[in-house]
């Protein structure tokens, strides 16, 4: 079976290098032919710059097929370190809308210090991302790397916030302060779900 192997081998790579030699001998009599009569003499400067030409186109292709496998290759690890983030990136929306709804339903307009521990220990059950795990990411559209960053540093500011010794039914009732934190939350929902959405167009 082996020696099978070899043999089909052997054959393939003869079979590909006759195919090269028919293809420049080919070349050469297309060459002598374009050369104009009289001009014999000049051939060798013919065949050269034909096959100068031919050279140029090859170096074309090559260069774009690299580049295209390079972008492959960067794709396919962005979206790998996505699914890679897919969990925490779920739970950041499941407990970023919980704060959502609290604050646009008043949960944090009164001195419960439950409800602000709560949502506390949920945030505190999210790994969040750092600057390098994204890096991989730079070449997904709409430069999400840079706005999942945004994203981990707001979480963290709402802990702070949660943690703080201020209860946050204090600063909830300041319609200004109510309002910033309602276009955080939703701002931080859009980014999450625009990444989960180009995760799960790839596995489609």
């Amino acid at each position: 079976m082996q020696r099978l192997i070899l043999v089909s081998g052997w054959a393939i790579a003869l079979l590909a290098s006759l195919a090269g030699a028919a293809f420049f001998i080919s070349l050469f009599v297309i060459a002598i032919r374009l050369v104009p009569a009289g001009h014999e003499g000049d051939l060798g400067t013919w065949a050269g710059a034909l096959f100068a030409g031919l050279a140029f186109v090859g170096t074309i292709v090559i260069a774009t097929r690299s580049s295209t496998e390079r972008k492959e290759q960067e794709r396919s690890l962005a979206m790998l370190t996505l699914a890679g983030l897919e969990p925490e990136l779920r739970k950041v929306y499941l407990h970023i809308s919980n704060l959502e709804s609290a604050v646009r339903g008043g949960s944090l307009n009164y001195p419960d210090t439950e409800w602000q521990a709560l949502i506390l220990l949920d945030l505190e059950t999210i790994r969040l991302w750092t600057a390098v795990d994204l890096v991989p990411l730079t070449c997904l559209p709409r430069k999400l790397s840079l706005r999942l960053a945004g994203v981990a540093a707001q979480i963290h500011e709402f802990k702070l916030l949660l943690d703080s010794s201020d209860p946050l039914f204090n600063l909830t009732r300041h319609p200004s302060f109510r309002a910033q934190l309602l276009d955080s939350t939703k701002a931080i929902l859009r980014i999450v779900k625009e990444a989960l959405a180009i995760l799960y167009a790839e596995d489609r």
